[in-house]
């Protein structure tokens, strides 16, 4: 017998995630999928808990940003948000090159949203550096754990240079998160740096004050 080695990729199957060994998914009748989309949507389904249909025993919509995401619902000052993000580098967390979502910023930390509505969450404690990246222009801010070189800035650096060579347009920026143990990197198509740097203030702000 097969060991189970695929998974249903689609959303919203009530058995998206969980490992089988046919070739059709038996709630939904679709193709699953085995390899790297496989483990991508088990991957998924461990994140659930987190999609933004529930905050966490103690958290307010501006914790990370979700006041922002919900539509007729103003704006909070202690709160950022850039669209149209899509993952270019990654480090030790669930997410894979190419997903795509909204990057938030609240009161507590940093969250990144993907399109089927699951969440990566990031308190402002565990992140070392936030940098935005475009046209060769660095904005940087520190966090406690930051100082002198480090190859976490490395992304950032890459991704510069990636820009620089493929020439990519003036609107397409990039913000590297490195946190004390994993990283990622995000391209954006919807804003160029300056906008960047204003949507993601609050954030620069309170990571600035753990100096």
């Amino acid at each position: 017998m097969l060991s189970p080695a695929r998974a249903c990729n689609r959303a919203g199957c009530s058995l998206q995630g969980f490992w089988t060994d046919v070739a059709l998914c038996r709630a939904c009748g679709f193709p699953t999928r085995d390899g790297e989309e496989a483990e991508y949507a088990v991957q998924k389904r461990l994140l659930l808990d987190t999609a933004g249909q529930g905050l966490e025993p103690g958290e307010l919509p501006t914790s990370y940003g979700l006041v922002l995401r919900s539509s007729g619902v103003a704006s909070h000052p202690g709160c950022g948000k850039v669209d149209a993000c899509t993952v270019v580098t990654v480090r030790h967390l669930a997410l894979r090159d190419g997903a795509a979502g909204t990057l938030t910023c609240g009161t507590n930390g940093l969250a990144f949203w993907t399109e089927d509505a699951l969440s990566c969450r990031w308190p402002y404690e565990q992140i070392v550096s936030l940098i935005i990246v475009a046209g060769g222009a660095v904005e940087e801010a520190d966090g406690p754990a930051a100082g002198g070189f480090s190859l976490d800035a490395i992304p950032a650096q890459l991704a510069r240079l990636v820009n620089k060579l493929r020439g990519y347009s003036a609107r397409y920026s990039f913000v590297d998160v490195v946190m004390q143990d994993s990283s990622v990197t995000f391209r954006t198509s919807s804003a160029p740096a300056p906008d960047l740097e204003q949507e993601l203030a609050p954030a620069l702000r309170r990571l600035r004050s753990h100096q």
